[in-house]
């Protein structure tokens, strides 16, 4: 009985996330897609906004199946940089630039007000108290060390954030700029404009 109780709970859970994301998705405000800002948010956490591209995989919050393919989109748009990492000759360092932090503010503003709305509307302040102890108790349990590091974001190489310093300085030769900005060899261009839907 326990086990089947279990399921349900699970199947309930599962369709609960899926319910709730659909409304969320369908009012997302325009100018960046809903993948897109999984990007920006997760840099805009991360010390001096900017992580190796492996390390914004493993903290996004949904699963996308080429984050080169839509870090090299936000890039165009001169939302993001990205630069070699200076400890691994094939890893990429990503970093939201002012103008993706920008957008990421206002989208979010709008954004965190619809989930706001959504939430309030179904629960109290004592149940969302609860469900958000439930959900930390279940993350908790997949994780062996201690669930205080599941949401830390690690530091990118050779930043040193209590001075201010940001990865990918455009000034440096490994870096890569975005489109729209000089990068010394003539090519200028412009990116895609955002239709706020999915990657």
């Amino acid at each position: 009985m326990r086990r089947t109780d279990a399921v349900a709970a699970w199947e309930s859970l599962y369709r609960a996330q899926v319910s709730v994301l659909r409304h969320i998705r369908a009012r997302f405000p325009e100018g960046v897609s809903f993948t897109e800002y999984d990007v920006l948010f997760t840099l805009s956490r991360a010390p001096g906004r900017a992580l190796r591209i492996r390390d914004l995989n493993r903290h996004m919050l949904l699963t996308q199946p080429s984050v080169s393919r839509l870090i090299d989109r936000l890039v165009a748009r001169g939302l993001v940089s990205k630069c070699s990492d200076p400890d691994d000759a094939r890893g990429t360092i990503a970093t939201l630039t002012d103008d993706g932090y920008a957008l990421f503010r206002r989208v979010g503003t709008e954004h965190g007000r619809d989930i706001a709305d959504r939430m309030l509307s179904s629960l109290d302040d004592d149940e969302l108290a609860q469900l958000r102890r439930l959900s930390d108790k279940l993350r908790g349990a997949s994780y062996p060390g201690n669930p205080a590091d599941l949401d830390r974001l690690p530091p990118p190489p050779d930043l040193d954030v209590a001075n201010g310093d940001k990865a990918c300085d455009l000034d440096d030769p490994g870096a890569v700029a975005p489109a729209g900005v000089d990068d010394g060899t003539g090519a200028d261009g412009t990116g895609p404009a955002g239709t706020g839907g999915d990657a």
